[in-house]
């Protein structure tokens, strides 16, 4: 798995570089470590040589860095790679630090690369450890916050599509497809059932060949109330109940469509269906 966009960062290196500079000083003065060898000369020369060490591994994990930003920044390293380009950045970190070492102190390449190592081992199994994590939870959590926010985006997105009725005839064969807003009733009209819709601000009748019971289903599905044997009414678009002597009856919004008759044992239910909008 290639490592995270954020280990590319520029801001997030060039932190890592100052902090892992900052610790190789306190690191040094601190605990100076000695590991079984005499660090007397080393002592005596404090002054001089924490602060020419810290800038070696300034300059070399600095350009590796900038190495490593252009030539694999393009093409993210894999995790192991990126875990081999981290040990040989400090193992060259260490090298250039013997290196400068034997040459002030007048010692053999070889004579002190052992405790150069493993002072180098301590010092940055911490800084580079801690930068390892911090990276990865800053990834996990901006992963977690792209993702909530692709979450948001879609919801809000399916907010504002039109639910999608779909009228199919007595063959099964989809007839007409029309957004539910727009719909006003579902009619009776003998072998037919005439789907009332608005088209545009024009009131428009399609005639599907099928029967109430056949398009009930759909009816039922997308919220489409039975008000009558012969109708399928929408409560969005019912702007009042009505009840006269001659029964019930529900005034839609649109003028130019009729009341529609509301028997007694459905008078409830769409009643129930017009509150609750």
């Amino acid at each position: 798995m290639k490592i995270p966009k954020q280990f590319y960062s520029i801001k997030g290196n060039a932190l890592f570089v100052l902090f892992l500079t900052v610790f190789c000083i306190l690191f040094a003065v601190l605990y100076a470590p000695s590991y079984g060898y005499d660090t007397t000369y080393w002592r005596m020369h404090d002054g001089l040589l924490v602060p020419i060490l810290a800038a070696i591994v300034l300059v070399t994990v600095s350009i590796s860095r900038t190495a490593l930003l252009l030539l694999t920044g393009t093409n993210r390293l894999h995790s192991r790679e990126y875990l081999v380009w981290l040990a040989l950045e400090w193992l060259v970190s260490c090298l250039f630090c013997d290196l400068f070492l034997c040459l002030y102190m007048h010692r053999g390449f070889f004579e002190i690369l052992l405790q150069v190592l493993l002072i180098g081992l301590s010092v940055g199994i911490f800084p580079y450890v801690f930068y390892w994590i911090y990276t990865e939870l800053q990834a996990t959590a901006d992963n977690l916050r792209d993702a909530h926010e692709t979450i948001d985006n879609l919801r809000q997105g399916m907010e504002h599509i039109e639910e999608v009725v779909q009228f199919f005839d007595e063959k099964n064969s989809a007839k007409l497809m029309v957004e539910l807003s727009t719909i006003y009733s579902v009619e009776s009209a003998g072998n037919y059932v005439n789907v009332v819709y608005d088209d545009n601000g024009k009131l428009q009748r399609y005639s599907l060949r099928n029967s109430m019971k056949g398009v009930e289903a759909t009816c039922e599905k997308h919220g489409l109330v039975r008000c009558h044997r012969s109708y399928f009414i929408n409560p969005r678009k019912i702007k009042l109940i009505r009840k006269e002597s001659g029964g019930a009856f529900a005034e839609m919004q649109c003028a130019s469509v009729s009341d529609i008759p509301i028997s007694p044992r459905y008078l409830a239910e769409v009643a129930q269906q017009f509150s609750l909008l």
